[in-house]
């Protein structure tokens, strides 16, 4: 069991992390904690729901082959400036609705937002991920990616009003000449068909469950 220092002070109590091997009964402390297990190891979410786990979500892996994709003309993407943080961290705390930790209902919206916009200002302060770009529109950020080792899209979103014009897409194209994986929720529809359409591929699927001890 993996304490996680960086979300249990988002959270306001400790935070912990099971691996597939560690014994669901063993989380007596009081604290949040969370698992992922592959949707076919259904006696493993058995066990962890026998201990007070719950559902709260249900991601999906896909992945992209290397293959030319290019975004239209009038979004520019590069590094960021430093005085574009502001606009990030606000696309960051604005873009998401699905993710678990919306998707939970014992934690607040607030918080949900909250984590999502510290998420974002870890990647462009450079304190998380190997490569961070934003997307601009008339000079203006409307996007932004953060990208692990891998390639693996860390955290991918566009501005509410700028979605359906290609930003998303010229993002993605930055790193198309490599295999790319990325995840998602089932619940975010959306996500997923835009994946879809750039000619990712889902790999895996994984249930992902949540514990509030008291």
């Amino acid at each position: 069991m993996r304490e996680d220092v960086w979300l249990g002070e988002r959270l306001g109590r400790p935070a912990f992390t099971l691996d597939d091997a560690d014994d669901p009964s063993a989380t007596v402390d009081a604290g949040f904690y969370q698992a992922k297990v592959a949707c076919e190891a259904v006696g493993r979410v058995h066990a962890l729901e026998a201990a007070g786990f719950r559902v709260v979500d249900v991601g999906v892996t896909l992945r992209r082959e290397p293959a030319p994709l290019a975004g239209p003309e009038a979004i520019e993407v590069s590094g960021p400036h430093a005085s574009e943080r502001a606009a990030v961290l606000e696309i960051a705390e604005q873009g998401f609705s699905r993710s678990r930790f919306h998707l939970d209902p014992e934690i607040g919206a607030d918080t949900a937002a909250a984590i999502k916009r510290d998420w974002g200002a870890a990647l462009f302060d450079g304190a998380r991920g190997e490569r961070f770009l934003v997307a601009r529109s008339a000079g203006a950020v409307v996007g932004f990616i953060g990208l692990l080792a891998g390639p693996v899209i860390d955290l991918i979103a566009v501005r509410a009003n700028a979605r359906g014009r290609g930003a998303g897409r010229a993002l993605v194209a930055e790193c198309a000449d490599a295999r790319v994986t990325v995840g998602t929720q089932v619940a975010n529809t959306g996500a997923l068909r835009f994946y879809e359409r750039l000619g990712f591929e889902t790999v895996a699927a994984t249930y992902v469950l949540h514990l509030h001890r008291a």
